[in-house]
C-alpha cells in the first residue's frame, strides 16, 4: 500500500448521544431530530407540557423549586459540547442551564470554567457575581472571584476574596499562592512567607508551594530555609530551571560552592543555551581560589536573578507538564486577559491545539504573528496549523513566504511541495521538489517524496526511477521498497520483482501491516488467492481497521468463491469509506476504494447469493 496510508493521521470524531428523555411527554412541541436542534438552536420549551408539570408541582411543593426541563436540555447540549472543546458553545448553554436552574452549583461553576477557557471574561466576571448570590459560602466561587479582582487590579478586595476562600476550604493552595503574590508586588514580605508556608501545608506535594516558599524566603534573607524548599520543589519537578537556579545561588552565597556548580551544569543541561549559567559557570571556575568563601552579590545581586513573579504562568506550565490541558487552558488565559506577551500566545496556540481546537490555535497565532516580526520557525508552525485545518491555500501561502526568506533552504521547498501535492497541483509540487533535490541531492527522503508525486501526476516511469534513486541512497529505505513493489503490483507487471521489493521491506518492518496487505495484493495479482488471503489476514492483526484492506480481502475472498464473506468484506470497507467522509470519491492519492464501485460489487455478489438459495 503507498506511503500515504502508512503516515496518515486517523482522526476519529467522538459523538456524545443526546439523550433528551424528557421531551418524551412534551406533545405541544413539533417533533425534531437532534442533527435539527444543533442546526437551529435552542427550542423554545416555555409552553411545553412538562414545564407546565413543573409549575403544577412548584405549587404543591409550597414554591420549592424543581428542576426545570430546559436547563436539562441545555445541560445535554452543554455535555455535547464538551466533548468536543467548544468552550463558546459550551458556555451559552450552561448559561441558559443556570438561568433555568439557579439553585443548581454545578451550572454556575461549569458557566464560570467555561467562559474562563473560551476567554469570555465580561460572562465570567458576570456568572461569578450570579453564582454568588446563590452560592455565597462556596470557596470556589469565592477563589474565581478574587481572580477577576485581581485581574482588574483591584489588589485588596481580591485578597479578600482570597482569604474567604482558603477559609472556607483549607486545601486551596492556589488561593494561598496568589494572595501570597499580591503581598509580595507590595513588599510585604513577611506575610507572603505566611501565605506560602500555609501554601505547602495544604498542598505538600505542589512544587510551586515550595518554589515560592524559597524564593521569598531569599528575599528575607533566610538562606538556609530557602535551600531546603526550593530542593523540595526541583525533588517534585527536576525540569523547574527557576527553582533551580534560585537553589544555585543560594548555595554560592552560603559558600556552597560545588553544589551550587552541580545545579548549574543541571540546567545547562535542561537548557544548554542558557548564556548567564554559562557565563555563571565560567566565572565561578575562573576563580583562583575555588572552594573559598565570597559573596557572590559583588557581580551578581539577587535583583538581578528574580524575575517577576508570573503565578498564572508557572500554574498553567506545571498543568501542562502533567497532561491537565484544561486547568493549564484556564490558568494562561487569565495570564493572557492580564498581560499580552508572546511566549503566552504560544503555549495557548500549543494546547488549542492538544484540544483539537486548531481554528482558535490558529486565531490565537495569527494574534502573535501580527505583533511580532514574522520569522521562518512561525511560519512553518502557523502553516502546519493551517494545513491540519484543511486549509491549504493559506497553508501554501505562509510556506511560499518562509521560501522567500530563506531561498537557500532545502527544507522549505519541500514542505511547500508536499503542500501543492495536497492541493493537488501537481506541477508546482513537482518544481518545488525538485528545487530542494537540487540544493540537497542526497536526501533519500527527498526521492522518495518526489517519487510519490510523479506517480500521481501519471508520470509512472519518472517515479520508479525517483524511488530506484531513494534506494540506491539507502537500501534500508522500507517505503521506498513498500512502493516500488505496490505500483510493480498494480501495475500487474514484474510482479517477481515487486515481491522481492516487498519482502525487503518486511525484512527492514517485518509488523508492517501496510507491508503485508501489499505482499497480500502481490500474491492476489499472481492468482495464489490462499496465500494472499493469509497476508491479508496478518496485516490486519497491525492495522487499524482501513477500507483498503477490507476491500482487498472482499476481492480475495470473491476470486475463492466466498461470497458471504466478500459480501460482508465490501460492505466493511464501504462503511469505512464514508465514515472517513470521501463522499463518493476516492482521496487525493486515489488509495480509499471508490465507494460506486463497492455498492455494485456489493449488489453483484448478493444476487450470487439470491441465486445460491
Amino acid at each position: 500500500m503507498k506511503t500515504k496510508r502508512l503516515q496518515a493521521d486517523v482522526r476519529m470524531g467522538v459523538i456524545l448521544g443526546l439523550a433528551l428523555f424528557f421531551l418524551s411527554a412534551c406533545e405541544t412541541i413539533s417533533m425534531k431530530t437532534p442533527a435539527e436542534l444543533d442546526s437551529q438552536g435552542a427550542v423554545d420549551l416555555s409552553d411545553s407540557y412538562a414545564v407546565q408539570e413543573v409549575e403544577k408541582l412548584q405549587n404543591s411543593w409550597g414554591g420549592t423549586k424543581a428542576g426545570d426541563p430546559r436547563s436539562y436540555y441545555h445541560y445535554m447540549m452543554a455535555l455535547k459540547s464538551d466533548e468536543r472543546h467548544q468552550f463558546e458553545e459550551s458556555t451559552e448553554h450552561y448559561a441558559e442551564a443556570a438561568k433555568y436552574d439557579p439553585r443548581n452549583l454545578f451550572f454556575h461553576e461549569q458557566l464560570v470554567r467555561q467562559a474562563l477557557r473560551a476567554g469570555k471574561f465580561d460572562i465570567l466576571a458576570k456568572a461569578v457575581e450570579a453564582g454568588l448570590k446563590n452560592f455565597p459560602q462556596n470557596a470556589e466561587l469565592n477563589m474565581r472571584q478574587a481572580d477577576v479582582y485581581r485581574a482588574q487590579g483591584k489588589p485588596s478586595l481580591a485578597m479578600e476574596f482570597y482569604e474567604k476562600a482558603y477559609d472556607l476550604d483549607p486545601r486551596l493552595s492556589r488561593a494561598y499562592i496568589l494572595r501570597g503574590s499580591l503581598l509580595e508586588d507590595e513588599k510585604r514580605f513577611d506575610k507572603a512567607q505566611e501565605m506560602y508556608q500555609r501554601a505547602t501545608l495544604a498542598s505538600p506535594f505542589d512544587p510551586l508551594s515550595s518554589y515560592y516558599l524559597g524564593r521569598v524566603e531569599i528575599k528575607n534573607g533566610e538562606y538556609e530555609e530557602a535551600v531546603k524548599n526550593l530542593e523540595k520543589s526541583v525533588t517534585l519537578r527536576p525540569n523547574f530551571i527557576q527553582a533551580r537556579d534560585y537553589l544555585a545561588w543560594t548555595l554560592e552565597k552560603l559558600g556552597r560552592l560545588q553544589e551550587a556548580l552541580d545545579e548549574y551544569k543541571l540546567i545547562l543541561k535542561l537548557d544548554p543555551g542558557n548564556e548567564r549559567i554559562l557565563e555563571r559557570v565560567t566565572k565561578m571556575h575562573d576563580r583562583a581560589s575555588m572552594f573559598k568563601r565570597y559573596n557572590p552579590e559583588i557581580d551578581f545581586p539577587v535583583s538581578k536573578l528574580l524575575e517577576p513573579l508570573y503565578p498564572n504562568i508557572k500554574m498553567g506550565v506545571v498543568f501542562y507538564d502533567r497532561g491537565d490541558y484544561l486547568r493549564a487552558l484556564e490558568e494562561f488565559q487569565w495570564a493572557h486577559h492580564q498581560e499580552e506577551s508572546k511566549e503566552v500566545l504560544i503555549i495557548l496556540s500549543k494546547i488549542f491545539e492538544t484540544l483539537d481546537r486548531v481554528d482558535l490555535a490558529i486565531q490565537t497565532f495569527e494574534i502573535l504573528r501580527v505583533q511580532t516580526e514574522p520569522t521562518v520557525r512561525t511560519l512553518l508552525y502557523l502553516a502546519r496549523l493551517y494545513n491540519m485545518n484543511q486549509q491549504d491555500e493559506k497553508a501554501t501561502e505562509l510556506l511560499e513566504a518562509a521560501v522567500r526568506m530563506e531561498p537557500d533552504n532545502d527544507s522549505l521547498y519541500h514542505s511547500l511541495a508536499l503542500a501543492y501535492r495536497a492541493m493537488k497541483n501537481y506541477d508546482r509540487a513537482i518544481a518545488n521538489m525538485q528545487e530542494a533535490i537540487r540544493l540537497n541531492a542526497n536526501n533519500d527522503s527527498y526521492y522518495f517524496e518526489f517519487g510519490a508525486i510523479l506517480e500521481r501526476a501519471g508520470k509512472f516511469d519518472d517515479a520508479l526511477a525517483s524511488m530506484k534513486r531513494a534506494i540506491e541512497l539507502n537500501p534500508m529505505h522500507s517505503n521506498a521498497h513498500n512502493f516500488l513493489g505496490y505500483m510493480y503490483a498494480t501495475k500487474g507487471e514484474y510482479l517477481d520483482k515487486a515481491l522481492e521489493h516487498l519482502e525487503k521491506a518486511l525484512a527492514i518492518q517485518p509488523r508492517n501491516g501496510y507491508f503485508l496487505d501489499s505482499i497480500g495484493w502481490i500474491y492476489y495479482k499472481k492468482g495464489d488467492y490462499s496465500r494472499a488471503l493469509s497476508e491479508i489476514k496478518k496485516a490486519m492483526i497491525y492495522t487499524q481497521p482501513d477500507p483498503v484492506l477490507y476491500s482487498h480481502l472482499g476481492d480475495i475472498y470473491y476470486s475463492l468463491k466466498d461470497y458471504a464473506q466478500a459480501q460482508k468484506a465490501w460492505k466493511t470497507s464501504l462503511s469505512l469509506t464514508m465514515a472517513q467522509g470521501e463522499g463518493v470519491t476516492s482521496d487525493e492519492d486515489g488509495e480509499s476504494p471508490d465507494p460506486r464501485e463497492l455498492s455494485e460489487k456489493i449488489e453483484k455478489v448478493s444476487q450470487l447469493l439470491d441465486k445460491s438459495l
